[in-house]
């Protein structure tokens, strides 16, 4: 019998008995519990949430030695949860890269200003990383990325990439040569689509999901395991994380591992493994070694294995049942990278040795097809409560006989709300009005009866996904970068955001019973909030910070 996924090792504790470490008093406590109750106060014991009820009924467990932290009327929520990340390499971004986004930066002048000065402190022939957002080309007072010219003009010595996000990079000369994009030289198109002069064979400096050839695509584990200590904090746990969802790196996997037995580790992660579409190395080796979905604990656990369909919107690469809009031959239907008979495969595999499947398809076609690997290995082993993933659904494209398949099939959607601000204005031009009307489709996805997550998705966007009081206030006000209002009717409750980063993530890791709800026996996660986000106006979710994150009962954040 194959092995279920289960979460096993992480069930909901008895509530410790004893005088409490730390109370919390004298605020509004938003619980999530099953009666959606409000309270006033909570106590913790030894990590684990010990009572929660009114001020002076929780003041009165007090002991001498207990740790009193008055709220003073500030809103409590259940610790936040980001299903869906790159911690390793958001963290060397953050440490390493030039900052290439759109805001702070407003020009293509601004970025080159910003490579210039890397460049002065960078000795000859060592690579020079920019990072960019979705969109930048709208973005950018040019409406234009940086030309290979442009970037060869700010140095010769330098290899330079600019990321547009993730997907799409801009290369000067130099780091055309680096890579091996060289006139008349073939090019290997598993490394990724390379755009070359069609007259001259020059390559033109922009390659298209080239993630084999990334320069720092192996970064050095002491610098991982730096960046997961020193940078992840602050960038995650001071905007009110307690618990993250990382497809991770070998290095990663083992840094978190050792941070974790080290009680360094700056926040709970449950790591999915990150493979692409036909390397499955990492699922056969995780095979071998009996490791399952849920291995680990409270601290750090393994997840699923993630296995890309498609590419992303803004690169064309999503794949898609009916071409691009502006695609006037009416051929371009995106990038599949697994062809649905490879899905099934990885499907079935991951499925019968009780690995959570996680598919990234934004496309859908991808959906349709990761959907369809689903249903396949359901039908030949059964299973209930298996929480299989699709990461990005119903973000890039969506349709009702998709929602209508993942809640029959139990799928769990993972979203980025946060994209309907990022570039929900040039949805409608590659997909046209009628399609880009089931981008990221909330009140549908909610109506349909899926329970979706939510996510940063960093290293792949803009730093404002991280936020996540920005991505509640996108949900709820649907507000593009352009400052229009992207099909309102699709707008969701804040309490419904809220549990997209609580009681709904929880359950799409199978840790329901320990997080997403504040409740007795589970762990003492908190986000203090610097408002109340369920009576403020919808607007001001904006300007909502975490004044405090508390994790198994500690002061991680604020004070």
């Amino acid at each position: 019998m194959a092995a279920p996924v289960t979460g096993f090792g992480l069930k909901r504790r008895r509530a410790p008995e004893g005088a409490p470490d730390m109370v919390l008093l004298g605020g509004k406590v938003v619980t999530l519990d099953g009666a959606d109750s409000i309270a006033e106060a909570v106590a913790v014991r030894e990590g684990i949430i010990q009572q929660v009820g009114a001020t002076e009924q929780i003041k009165a467990l007090a002991g001498p030695a207990t740790a009193i932290l008055d709220l003073r009327g500030r809103t409590v929520v259940p610790g936040l949860i980001d299903s869906h990340c790159h911690l390793g390499s958001s963290a060397r971004s953050a440490a390493r890269y030039v900052d290439a986004r759109v805001p702070p930066n407003r020009s293509i002048r601004d970025v080159l200003r910003n490579i210039a000065e890397r460049a002065r402190i960078t000795p000859p022939g060592e690579w020079i990383i920019a990072h960019g957002c979705q969109f930048g080309a709208r973005k950018f007072v040019e409406q234009r990325y940086p030309t290979r010219e442009e970037l060869d003009a700010v140095t010769r010595d330098h290899p330079v990439l600019v990321l547009d996000a993730r997907h799409v990079y801009r290369l000067n000369s130099l780091g055309c040569e680096r890579l091996g994009m060289r006139r008349g030289v073939p090019w290997d198109e598993a490394n990724g689509h390379a755009e070359f002069d069609e007259e001259t064979g020059e390559p033109l400096g922009v390659l298209h999901e080239g993630m084999t050839v990334f320069p720092d695509r192996v970064v050095p584990y002491a610098d991982v395991k730096h960046y997961m200590r020193e940078v992840i904090g602050p960038l995650w746990v001071g905007r009110g994380f307690t618990s993250a969802c990382s497809y991770a790196t070998p290095n990663e996997l083992r840094a978190c591992a050792e941070l974790a037995r080290e009680g360094a580790l700056p926040l709970r992660i449950t790591s999915h493994i990150h493979i692409g579409a036909t390397r499955t190395a990492g699922i056969e080796a995780a095979v071998a070694l009996g490791v399952i979905s849920g291995f680990g604990d409270e601290w750090m656990r393994i997840g699923g294995a993630k296995v890309f369909l498609d590419g992303v919107l803004m690169s064309l690469s999503s794949a898609m049942r009916e071409p691009y809009f502006e695609k006037g031959d009416g051929t371009d239907r995106g990038l599949l990278l697994a062809t649905p008979e490879r899905a099934r495969e990885l499907a079935r595999l991951m499925h019968d040795h009780g690995i959570q499947i996680s598919f990234h398809a934004t496309g859908d076609r991808a959906q349709e097809i990761a959907l369809d690997a689903i249903e396949h290995a359901l039908t030949l082993n059964p299973r209930e409560n298996h929480r299989h993933r699709i990461e990005h659904f119903g973000c890039d494209a969506g349709a009702p006989d998709l929602r209508a398949r993942a809640k029959a099939l139990g799928v769990v959607p993972n979203m980025t709300a946060g994209w309907l601000y990022t570039y929900g204005d040039y949805v409608a031009p590659h997909l046209g009005p009628a399609r880009a009307r089931e981008f990221m489709a909330l009140r549908s996805i909610h109506d349909a009866g899926l329970r979706p997550c939510n996510s940063s998705d960093q290293t792949g966007t803009d730093w404002l996904t991280l936020d996540p009081f920005f991505s509640m206030w996108c949900c709820v006000t649907r507000q593009t970068f352009e400052g229009r209002q992207f099909h309102p009717e699709e707008a969701i409750t804040v309490k419904e955001a809220l549990r997209m980063w609580t009681v709904n993530a929880a359950w799409a890791n199978f840790e329901e019973e320990i997080k997403g709800s504040i409740e007795p026996g589970k762990l003492a996660d908190f986000t203090v909030c610097s408002a109340d986000i369920l009576t403020i106006p919808e607007h001001a979710l904006r300007e909502v910070k975490a004044e405090m994150t508390i994790i198994g009962g500690r002061v991680a954040h604020g004070g």
